[in-house]
Order: C-alpha cells, then sequence, then structure tokens
C-alpha cells in the first residue's frame, strides 16, 4: 500500500510541475520571406513542416521545435502533409515546369528521403495540389485547382505509389459546377466516398448570382457527385469567399463541419457551420466582427473544434495568430491571440497528443528575416508559457497555498476590485469561475469536483496561471 501511494504522488507532482513540452515558439528562416504552411505531429513526439524558404521546403523538428533535418526538392512547393500508417510522409503541392507548374506528390520515409515522387501534367497551364490524405485501401486522394480559361477543381485517386486510378474535373467543363474556383480539402467519408470544400468567389459565382460562397461536394467511391451545396451570399450585404484549407469534418452523426471566413458590411469574421448528412444547415457560429480570417479547422479530443487563423480587432498590434476553441455545438470555451507588433498569419492547427495545439504560419515581429515561419506549441488551454511561481508566495497579488489535496486553496491580498479566476480541467475546458468581493482573503475550491489536473487563471491583470491537483 505504502508503494501504492508513492506511485501516486510521484505521478500527480509529475503532472503538476512538468513544463518542458508545456508551450514555445520557434521561427525558421534567412533573412528574406519564408513561410510556415502546415505542421503535422510526428510518432516520435516532434513535428514534420511544410514550408516556402530557398533553401528547404521540408522540415522535422524533435518535441520542442529544434529542427533534426531539412530538405529541399528543387522547383517543388510542398503544401501539405500527412504522416502515413507505415511511419512515413506524404506531400502535395506543386512542381514548376517549363509551361507553368504541375501537381506533385511525394512520399519519403522517416528521413525525409524520397521513396517516389509523381507530378501530373495535363494541358492545363496551372495545376497544383491543395490536400493529400491517405485512403482506406492504403492509396491516396488529393484534391487540387487548375486554371485553363477559369479555374477548375481536379480530383484524383492514386495506389499506394501514387499511380493515378482514376480522376474527376469539377468547374470550367461541367456546367452544373460553373463558377468553382478553388479547392482547399478532400476527407474521405465513412461509407467510402468523398468530401470536398472550395470556395466560389463574387464574380464566378453561379445563378442565381450569390456575392461569393462557400462550397461543399459530396461524390461517391469513383469521385461521381452525390451532391453540391453552397453556403453563404444569398443577399447583397452577405459574401462569404473564403473555405478555410483543411476546412471540413465529418461528424459521428453522418454530417459535416465547416470552416471558413464570412464577410459582411466590408467586415470579416470566423464562420463554423453544421450541416447533415445531405449537406442541409443545422446551425451556423461566428466569432469576431472586424478583421478576422479563418484558415484552418479540426476537431479535439472531447468532439469540440478548434479553429486557427488571424486577427487585426484584438492582440498586440497588426494581424496576429487567433486560435478558437469551442464544444460540440460551436460554442467558445476560449480564444488566445499570438504576436507581435507587426503582422502574423496561422495557417494552420492540430491537437497534439499531450492535449495541447500545435500552430504553424509567419511572422514579421521575430525571426531573422523580413518574415519567418513560426511555429507555436501551446498547452491545452492555449498558452504558451504557464508561469510556475512559488506556491506560498503570493504573486500578482495571489497565490495557491494548497496546491495537492482534496481541495485547493487559495489567497490573495491587496485586491481593490476583488478577485476573479476561471478553472480549467486539463482538456482546457472551463470548469468553474471564482469571484471574491473583498480586497484580501482565502477561497477553497475542489468540493464535488473529480481528481484531476486543474489550471487555475487569474482574470484580473495579472493573468498568471498555475497548476493545482486534486486528489482523494
Amino acid at each position: 500500500m505504502k508503494r501504492f501511494w508513492c506511485v501516486i504522488i510521484l505521478t500527480v507532482l509529475a503532472a503538476l510541475f512538468q513544463t518542458a513540452s508545456a508551450g514555445w515558439t520557434r521561427t525558421y528562416g534567412g533573412d528574406g520571406h519564408d513561410y510556415g504552411h502546415c505542421a503535422q505531429p510526428t510518432p516520435d513526439g516532434g513535428y514534420i513542416i511544410t514550408v516556402s524558404t530557398p533553401s528547404f521546403n521540408l522540415l522535422k523538428t524533435d518535441s520542442l521545435g529544434h529542427t533534426l533535418w531539412t530538405k529541399l526538392y528543387p522547383n517543388g512547393h510542398a503544401r501539405c502533409v500527412q504522416t502515413t500508417s507505415d511511419g512515413c510522409y506524404i506531400f502535395t503541392g506543386s512542381m514548376t515546369s517549363s509551361v507553368g507548374y504541375v501537381m506533385w506528390l511525394l512520399k519519403t520515409n522517416a528521413d525525409g528521403d524520397s521513396l517516389w515522387s509523381r507530378v501530373y501534367d495535363s494541358d492545363w497551364r496551372l495545376h497544383s495540389g491543395a490536400w493529400v490524405e491517405e485512403t482506406d485501401d492504403g492509396g491516396y486522394i488529393t484534391v487540387g485547382n487548375t486554371i485553363r480559361s477559369m479555374n477548375g477543381i481536379w480530383l484524383r485517386k492514386t495506389n499506394q505509389v501514387g499511380e493515378e486510378l482514376w480522376n474527376q474535373m469539377y468547374g470550367d467543363s461541367y456546367e452544373e459546377f460553373e463558377g468553382v474556383k478553388e479547392a482547399s480539402c478532400v476527407k474521405q467519408t465513412s461509407d467510402g466516398g468523398y468530401i470536398v470544400t472550395a470556395c466560389i468567389p463574387p464574380s464566378f459565382s453561379p445563378p442565381p448570382r450569390v456575392r461569393g460562397a462557400i462550397w461543399l461536394l459530396k461524390t461517391d467511391s469513383q469521385g461521381d457527385s452525390v451532391w453540391a451545396k453552397t453556403y453563404g451570399g444569398e443577399s447583397e450585404e452577405d459574401t462569404v469567399d473564403i473555405a478555410a484549407p483543411g476546412s471540413v469534418i465529418q461528424t459521428p452523426d453522418g454530417g459535416y463541419v465547416v470552416g471558413g471566413t464570412r464577410q459582411l458590411n466590408n467586415s470579416s469574421a470566423v464562420w463554423l457551420l453544421k450541416t447533415d448528412a445531405q449537406g442541409d444547415t443545422l446551425w451556423t457560429r461566428t466569432y469576431g466582427d472586424g478583421a478576422e480570417v479563418c484558415e484552418w479547422l479540426d476537431v479535439t479530443s472531447e468532439g469540440g473544434y478548434i479553429l486557427a487563423g488571424w486577427t487585426t480587432s484584438f492582440g498586440a498590434g497588426g494581424a496576429d495568430f487567433w486560435l478558437i476553441k469551442t464544444d460540440e455545438n460551436g460554442d467558445t470555451i476560449w480564444t488566445r491571440t499570438y504576436g507581435g507588433t507587426r503582422f502574423e498569419r496561422c495557417h494552420h492547427v492540430r491537437q497534439t497528443p499531450d492535449g495541447g495545439y500545435i500552430l504553424i504560419g509567419e511572422t514579421d515581429s521575430y525571426g531573422a528575416g523580413l518574415n519567418d515561419a513560426w511555429l507555436i506549441k501551446t498547452d491545452s488551454l492555449g498558452y504558451i508559457d504557464v508561469k510556475e511561481e512559488s506556491h506560498t508566495q503570493v504573486n500578482g497579488n495571489w497565490a495557491v497555498i494548497t496546491s495537492i489535496g482534496p481541495q485547493i486553496v487559495l489567497r490573495y491580498e491587496n485586491r481593490s476590485d476583488g478577485f476573479h479566476a476561471s478553472i480549467f480541467d486539463a482538456t482546457g475546458r472551463k470548469v468553474d469561475e471564482l469571484h471574491a468581493a473583498g480586497a484580501s482573503g482565502m477561497i477553497t475550491w475542489g468540493q464535488g469536483y473529480s481528481p484531476g489536473v486543474y489550471f487555475v487563471r487569474d482574470m484580473g491583470e495579472s493573468r498568471v496561471t498555475k497548476k493545482a491537483v486534486l486528489v482523494r
């Protein structure tokens, strides 16, 4: 029994005081323009990243964002990366050619060495890959964009070594899809078919004319259309013209959640849309009402959603990374901004195995050059740095006096406006709020709550976050 309790106490202490992977930021690039596109957690605890720099376009890091290796594929422009079931990586993007550029698909081993590379040429002047996913049969599904007389969308299925099995075109030569301009994502659905997101800019919207819309296409396993729906742009005052890359998720009920940007009366906001299995709208949510852009949507381990993009309405200045966490109904749990006084733009977010988040984009405020690729790792609450103050010293006019026990005891002092704190569980879900009117005092919390790790966040000026653990 004594050994059992020793193990429990050591485990709790490790959870409470571990900070090595809680949060950090890294920049990558030289003295010019460098951009980050997509980042994915890897089986070894690190990250694989697609970037655009003069010296490399693939980057592998350890768990703290330190560079392990970089690869440069000349004339290649990698946009999307995924880990594969065999521990390798699959990339898509474009490869520059003598007539423009062509769609590119690259499979590498865990060290970034090429296993095979495919380009898919056509009589179309420009052809680029936007997204790739491994399919249930071990092959790949890609979606890309083409330009001839106007833009079209190309859906392509390959086998395990990138050999084409079939392709389907939407737009240009199909009257039903005329006006579809830019694909952002494809995902395999539970019935073996596919769901595709794209956007229809205002000047190419089909009759009845809309001012720009998000477009959702459901296909069967061979890419033949089952249904197609547009969302937004129903009036002169309402226009939706950006479908966020990676912006569709199939939900457990067979429906879909789509992320995008809603433009209304010369302002923009992040937009979240839930549909049923036939693409009919069930609910929508908007976040922000100034100048906000959604670039990415992902599902969280607790069944909610995480949206990433940037904002010029909040934060430190210019444009900042903006991260929004919601529950399964799209209701906001928390939001965070990251950035300096200039311009930062986030393009991708994924939840990490520890419950935190990894974000990639670019920054003008930090790094070596005009702008650098910027990688951010946060904890489960979206914080980069949790301040671990002494639990017996009052800091920011408050302290956690008892941080491990059946109840948490806090002391605060010299708070003219009283004390206000929010309490979050280890998943980042806010579970309670504390309010005390006196200038000084003590608060006991934890009665009726499950054992585990909690975060106490001062909502006053200090904004200090401290960890505590309930044990029974």
